[in-house]
């Protein structure tokens, strides 16, 4: 999702490490040193989405997800990830016959293998094939259940959109990559956290959640927030960009999506970002991060992303 190297301090120098020599090596190291990486690690995330009306709540929705995380220590670059424990809750509930019909999909493209590039960052999916393949498998187990059937009765094109999303989805390198860069597990774990630059700020781009096909900018700053002989605390905040932001079709979808029920006019966009991430200085590994991911238009409709990662014991 991004590309910009970071400092963990500011340009000022307020915020450094009492020795900052030393966490620079901490932090080189965590990713350069092979012996340090852990073969194996356990994860736990927790995710909530909310969705609010003129801050009443519409919809909610708690997915738990439990991981294996794998890399090889002669191959660092080289990672794996997989789903081993999943469930979910949704309000209304009504909307859980679809999560169920495609459950089985989630462990699919969860048991996946990464190279890394040297910002940490995805470069490329392994395993696109094998993915890609039982995808086929998936997707015709799918056009035969009860769930697709009755989209297929409602609507001939939503049952063929479904099954075209899909194909899209798995297509080829690029397009499973973007699912994975959109998914919090991924992007928590597998960013630039580790790289000290003179650079303290990273750009991220990404499409709105709330608005189609409109582009959204985001300028993130990393901050030192604590350090002590086992772990550093990272925290990431995101600024809106706003110069290029299309707020006229921003204002022309809110007028056809959201004004029929939520009645009020467009008022103004807005994005907030914020992570903490509490890093191993000895592995270089995150133990535990909190997400929380804001969209919405100012007084009238909002979506929140809380996300939590622990690592737990294998």
């Amino acid at each position: 999702m991004t590309n910009s190297r970071f400092s963990f301090f500011d340009k000022d120098g307020s915020l450094v490490s009492e020795n900052p020599q030393t966490l620079q090596h901490q932090a080189a190291k965590g990713q350069d040193d092979e012996n340090q990486q852990p073969d194996q690690l356990r994860y736990r995330c927790n995710q909530l989405n909310v969705t609010r009306v003129e801050d009443k709540v519409i919809s909610h929705a708690t997915t738990k997800k439990e991981y294996l995380f794998k890399r090889k220590p002669d191959q660092p670059a080289i990672v794996g990830v997989t789903l081993t424990d999943y469930f979910y809750e949704m309000q209304p509930a009504e909307f859980t016959v679809a999560l169920d019909a495609m459950k089985d999909l989630e462990y699919i493209k969860e048991d996946v293998q990464f190279r890394l590039n040297n910002r940490n960052e995805i470069a490329e999916v392994l395993n696109v094939e094998e993915i890609h393949n039982k995808w086929e498998v998936f997707k015709d187990k799918l056009t035969r259940t009860q769930f697709y059937n009755d989209i297929k009765a409602k609507s001939e094109k939503g049952a063929s959109d479904l099954i075209n999303a899909g194909n899209i989805e798995f297509k080829d390198q690029e397009n499973l990559k973007q699912t994975y860069d959109k998914v919090m597990f991924y992007h928590i774990l597998f960013n630039d956290f580790r790289n000290v630059s003179d650079d303290p700020s990273q750009i991220l781009q990404f499409n709105s959640q709330i608005f189609v096909k409109i582009p959204v900018t985001v300028e993130l700053t990393h901050n030192l927030v604590s350090e002590d002989d086992n772990q550093i605390i990272i925290h990431t905040h995101g600024e809106l960009v706003k110069d290029g932001l299309d707020e006229n079709e921003m204002e022309n979808q809110y007028d056809f999506y959201y004004k029929p029920f939520v009645k009020y006019g467009y008022t103004q966009y807005f994005y907030a970002y914020d992570i903490t991430r509490k890093i191993d200085k000895q592995t270089g590994a995150i133990t535990e991060a909190k997400a929380l991911l804001t969209e919405g238009v100012k007084n009238n409709y909002e979506t929140t992303t809380e996300c939590s990662l622990k690592q737990v014991k294998l």
